[in-house]
């Protein structure tokens, strides 16, 4: 009934018929005509089968994943405290501890992804100053030693976004850090926070390479195409030679963005972060 009273028909709405099976059904509204509307019924249990098999394959991995990794790091911060160690071996060993740290990361994010999808709970939290969170973001991306040459932070809104801080700071800063990843030296990228009536929107702007359309569905594929095209580049032109062709062409903006509903994003409280206004953050 919260479907139809929507009468926002865009995406279709899973059910489990209370029958004892395990049967999935997808209900999609179609409207025709004059004010006619046409319900349209598929059988979708195979898929959410395959669904939950992933999801117990990504959470299982991650955490078999996870012991030996520590073990790993661990074994490599004590070597590289060793006095005894080879100078030689310095260099070395640092990039394993990175690479391992990475991997942690990665771990990390895929067990909180298969965290939030066995839950259909919705978290709460308390008032997040989005102009104060935007500024550390800039902060952190300036602080990379390769980061874009323009960063710039627009917040068109004064209105605080209600939710869990380290999860908002997740999800905005992956978008944030993603974009100044395959943003070249001489590039721009830009935050921006605004409200309409369709909610707050968070977007992320860069003069990268971009993300082919094809693989929008499915962002880990489109991360991993990114990366592969930017190998190629590199590979084909030569070191430097993909700075000057970008250079010599006119940047074109490219941009990645996320929603917040309405009601979760709420006036700025009386006493809020001098930072939460109506402002703009240039190097």
């Amino acid at each position: 009934m919260r479907y139809l009273a929507r009468q926002d028909f865009t995406n279709p709405v899973v059910i489990r018929p209370t029958t004892g099976e395990d049967c999935y059904l997808s209900l999609q509204v179609a409207p025709y005509g004059d004010g006619q509307l046409l319900l349209l019924v598929s059988d979708v249990s195979r898929q959410m089968r395959l669904e939950a098999v992933r999801r117990d394959f990504v959470a299982n991995a991650s955490h078999e994943l996870r012991s030996p990794l520590t073990v790993i790091s661990g074994y490599l911060e004590t070597l590289g405290q060793d006095p005894a160690l080879d100078p030689d071996m310095h260099a070395p060993v640092a990039e394993m501890r990175r690479q391992a740290e990475r991997m942690t990361a990665i771990i990390h994010d895929l067990l909180e992804l298969s965290r939030l999808e066995e839950t259909d709970e919705i978290v709460g939290g308390e008032p997040i100053d989005v102009a104060a969170l935007l500024a550390l973001l800039r902060k952190d991306t300036l602080a990379r030693a390769v980061h874009p040459r323009d960063v710039r932070v627009r917040v068109d809104s004064d209105a605080h976004l209600i939710g869990d801080e380290p999860e908002i700071h997740s999800a905005f800063s992956n978008l944030v850090d993603n974009a100044a990843k395959y943003t070249p030296p001489e590039g721009s990228l830009e935050m921006r926070w605004w409200v309409d009536e369709d909610g707050g929107h968070f977007a992320v702007s860069d003069t990268g390479m971009g993300i082919p359309p094809e693989h929008i569905p499915r962002p880990h594929g489109a991360l991993l195409s990114r990366r592969r095209r930017a190998l190629a580049r590199h590979r084909r032109l030569g070191p430097g030679a993909g700075d000057r062709q970008a250079r010599a062409a006119a940047p074109r903006w490219r941009r990645s963005k996320c929603r917040a509903p309405l009601e979760a994003a709420a006036p700025s409280p009386a006493i809020s972060h001098p930072s939460a206004s109506r402002q703009s953050f240039t190097p």
